[in-house]
């Protein structure tokens, strides 16, 4: 699977539970951290997203992702190989997203500076949060739709609809 050639700027990772059930879950997160160029808010909520570091590769920075956001569940966390899509949050800045699939659906541990209540939804229900972060929504959309299981390959987004302020 190819990926345009743009930079990447953070990735981000859906964490499914129960995906083969007929209402799966996703976890959703509350952030604390301000970020206003990239549309986030502190209390915005979303799926776990961090920022590329320097050198940094996208791999690289998913598995930093998952001991940050979710600290105490590497071992319950099965990531897809390969992306499932790419979304312009804003002008310049693109987002790569994986999928991942929880084992047991437990809870992270508390204790990230960036990021807490860490919660279950379900996918039509976390479409429809008010407060999502800009960025969260399209790949919410995508994955509830099943597009990236009938894409051949990583969806493509190149805009992001502007997030409400909490």
């Amino acid at each position: 699977m190819s990926l345009p050639d743009i930079p990447i700027a953070g990735v981000g990772l859906i964490l499914i539970h129960n995906a083969e059930e007929a209402k799966p879950q996703v976890l959703i997160l509350t952030e604390l951290e301000t970020k206003p160029w990239l549309g986030k808010h502190a209390g915005m909520q979303s799926f776990p997203m961090e920022t590329t570091e320097g050198e940094e590769t996208p791999n690289q920075t998913i598995e930093r992702l998952i001991r940050q956001e979710l600290p105490g569940i590497r071992q319950d966390i099965i990531v897809d190989h390969e992306p499932a899509g790419v979304y312009q949050v804003i002008e310049q800045v693109w987002l790569l997203v994986w999928c991942a699939q929880s084992l047991k659906g437990k809870l992270p541990e508390n204790g990230s500076a960036e990021v807490t209540e860490h919660r279950w939804f379900s996918l039509r229900e976390a479409t429809k949060i008010s407060n999502l972060r800009q960025g969260a929504r399209e790949p919410l959309i995508d994955c509830l739709k099943g597009n990236f299981l009938k894409a051949k390959r990583p969806v493509v987004c190149d805009f992001c609809e502007p997030s409400h302020t909490p």
